[in-house]
């Protein structure tokens, strides 16, 4: 299967999600490190994006083309959900870093 294909962007969705679900997991486990708050509640598009990933597979494989479209959208859409909070995140540690470079008091966010 050619990995630029329509074919091959349910699988991708859902691979990729397993395997950054999978060392989270390996790393809590294995490794020790308790994750946060935002660590946890990032997990869970991770387990959208992974079950709609399998059923674009398997509708691919039916031959039913439209619904597997509809399925790897919803994959795509759950990862980019599990990446806004660590934007968020990270846009408010940079203002807060940057007024305190500053001299300025953090906005409180």
């Amino acid at each position: 299967m050619n990995l630029l294909s329509p074919r091959a962007a349910p699988a991708l969705l859902a691979h990729g999600s397993a395997a950054l679900l999978l060392g989270a997991l390996a790393f809590q486990h294995w490794g020790g490190l308790q994750p946060c708050v935002l660590c946890l509640w990032q997990r869970w598009p991770h387990v959208v994006a992974i079950a709609a990933g399998f059923v674009g597979m398997f509708l691919i494989r039916q031959g039913r083309r439209v619904p597997a479209g509809w399925a790897t959208l919803v994959a795509a859409g759950a990862c980019y959900l599990a990446s806004i909070p660590f934007s968020v995140l990270r846009q408010r540690k940079a203002v807060r870093a940057a007024a305190a470079e500053h001299g300025q008091p953090g906005n409180g966010a």
